[in-house]
């Protein structure tokens, strides 16, 4: 497997010189966020379990819907109660749907990976650095567990795409 990781952690603190205040300004956050952490953009294509391919279509701001070559849709919705603190649910056909809490402000590193492609598209590695409950899942009684900050994102964007938007996503949500 060949990985190609980019230690975004300087760059991200110099945001200023990456990423013009124009393209962080007009995008919302819950779409860099949908961007960058997962993958989904307007006519992305996905992979997403084991639901095969899915071609995205974005709904609304931070609202996407995916239709997947098995027949299978899902719904992905990102909110953003408070500045920076990010909430995914995703409502996929036939499963028990998800919640997760993620604050982007608290994140003290962060590292991509390229990786061999899967089903023809890219697959990317992002790992996150931060405390141990940046990221937490909604269990079905509300309580909230912790979960390994990494995700594996299968897209048809490229890693410049998802690492554009994760710059515009800090130099709005810096970290403190």
């Amino acid at each position: 497997m060949s990985v190609r990781l980019a230690a975004l952690f300087a760059a991200l603190l110099a945001v200023p010189a990456l990423v013009s205040p124009a393209v962080a300004q007009t995008r919302a956050n819950v779409d860099l966020f949908a961007e960058g952490a997962v993958g989904l953009a307007e006519g992305a294509t996905v992979v997403m379990g084991g639901n095969g391919k899915g071609s995205v279509r974005k709904v609304t701001e931070g609202t996407f819907e995916i239709k997947f070559e098995k027949g299978v849709t899902a719904t992905v919705t990102f909110d953003e109660p408070v500045k920076c603190l990010f909430t995914q649910e995703t409502v996929i056909q036939g499963q028990p749907s998800s919640l997760l809490r993620f604050d982007f402000t608290r994140v003290a590193k962060l590292q991509l990976g390229q990786q061999d492609p899967l089903q023809g598209l890219n697959s990317i590695v992002l790992q996150l650095a931060g405390p141990e409950d940046l990221v937490q899942v909604f269990s079905a009684d509300g309580t909230l567990s912790n979960v390994p900050p990494v995700a594996s994102i299968v897209t048809s964007l490229n890693i410049d795409q998802v690492e554009a938007a994760i710059r515009a996503l800090r130099q709005n949500c810096p970290a403190p």
